[in-house]
Formats: C-alpha cells, sequence, structure tokens
C-alpha cells in the first residue's frame, strides 16, 4: 500500500494468511457433512433383480396377449371369407368355394364356363398364425347351402392361443375355443329301488299284475 509501513504491511500479510488457513481447515467439515448421492453394488445388484422378476411376470403375459389377438383375428377373417364363398355362390346361381391356404384365401366360381377367382384375401400367415384340418375347398351351392363334404373343423393357433372355426353340413360356422371347459352338476341319485321281473314276459311284477305274489294278510286261524 502506498505510504504504509512495513509493520502494516507485514499484519496485513499475516490476517491473510490466516484467513486462508481457516478456509482449509473448514472445507474438509463442509465436504463431510454433505449427504451422500451414490449408490452401492448391493443396491445395484437388487434392482436389476427385482426388474429380472417383473419382466418374467409380465412378458409371457404380453407375449399371449398378441397371440390371442392374432388368433382372433384370423378367424373373423376365416369367416368373412366363408360369407364370401356363400354370397358368391347365391350371387352367381353356381358352385362357389373357399381355398384355405396358408398365404391366401381364395374364392373360385365357374363364371360362363371359366373358373375365375372371385375373392381374395392375405391367409394365417400374414401374422404368424398355423392353420390345420383346412382340406379341400369348401362348396357352397346357388341356395346358399354346403355343397359335398365341406364339413370340417379348421384350427388356427400362434403360440398358447387357438381358435376352432366348425363349419356344419349345410354350411353353418362359428368360432369356439381349441379347448372347451364343461362343468357338470352333480345328478341328484337315482332311486335304485329293485323292480322284479317275472320271465318270459320281463314285465315289472306288482299287486295288480298276473304272477306277481300273493300279499301278506292275517287269516283266521
Amino acid at each position: 500500500m502506498p505510504g504504509a509501513s512495513a509493520d502494516s504491511r507485514q499484519r496485513v500479510r499475516t490476517v491473510r494468511s490466516a484467513h486462508v488457513r481457516c478456509a482449509d481447515l473448514a472445507a474438509p467439515l463442509q465436504y463431510a457433512s454433505m449427504p451422500r448421492t451414490g449408490t452401492t453394488l448391493l443396491e445395484l445388484a437388487l434392482v436389476i433383480v427385482i426388474l429380472g422378476v417383473l419382466a418374467a411376470i409380465a412378458v409371457p403375459r404380453i407375449t399371449f396377449i398378441a397371440d390371442e389377438a392374432a388368433v382372433r383375428h384370423q378367424a373373423h377373417r376365416l369367416v368373412g371369407a366363408l360369407d364370401a364363398a356363400r354370397g358368391a355362390g347365391i350371387r352367381l346361381g353356381t358352385p362357389a368355394g373357399l381355398t384355405v391356404g396358408t398365404a391366401r384365401l381364395t374364392v373360385a366360381a365357374s363364371v360362363g364356363g371359366v373358373p375365375t377367382t372371385v375373392w381374395d384375401a392375405p391367409g394365417p400367415t400374414d401374422e404368424g398364425v398355423s392353420v390345420s384340418g383346412a382340406g379341400a375347398p369348401i362348396m357352397f351351392g346357388p341356395a346358399g347351402l354346403a355343397v359335398g363334404a365341406s364339413n370340417r373343423t379348421i384350427v388356427l393357433s400362434r403360440g398358447a392361443a387357438s381358435r376352432r372355426v366348425v363349419i356344419s353340413r349345410l354350411g353353418q360356422y362359428v368360432i369356439r375355443p381349441r379347448r372347451e371347459i364343461t362343468t357338470r352338476r352333480e345328478a341328484a341319485p337315482r332311486d335304485r329301488t329293485m323292480v322284479r321281473f317275472d320271465a318270459p314276459t320281463a314285465r315289472p311284477a306288482g299287486p295288480n299284475m298276473i304272477g306277481a305274489p300273493a300279499p301278506l294278510t292275517d287269516t283266521p286261524s
């Protein structure tokens, strides 16, 4: 400082150095009082285990829901193809047949003596659904009834989900689960009273029947 003595300058330097030392001593105490924000290895492992358990529970359920939706959609698409085949037979006045393939659903009919495809749609494999039991084309006549051996059960499945499309001899169809669970009530116990039959007539013997034993009566002695 201009005009200050050497003693004054020395005192200023001493005070400044004391302040610096105090700040250096207070810094570790300040850092020690701060809360810890990190995670330990044990906590990280616990979180990973919990996420694995949740994934093991949720993933199969989500997969089944997706399979169920795909199978249901393809079953309704097959019913739409059956409706198209029936309508083509009625509209054209000639037998129309539905061919159920894995890649395509095709309705063909004879138009002017020439086999013609009148309806077409993607098959079950469009959504990864497998099909079994399709067999020969399903034929519908001009009256809208099934023609020939058109009754069958077509099974659509993907993963654990499945549906059956059941077609009757008259050409009616319905969508059903692959495995139907039916419950039966316990029937009431039947009357197991023994009935006597006299050979050779094999008619139940009763008090008013010929050949029945006479009833026991008290007779005066």
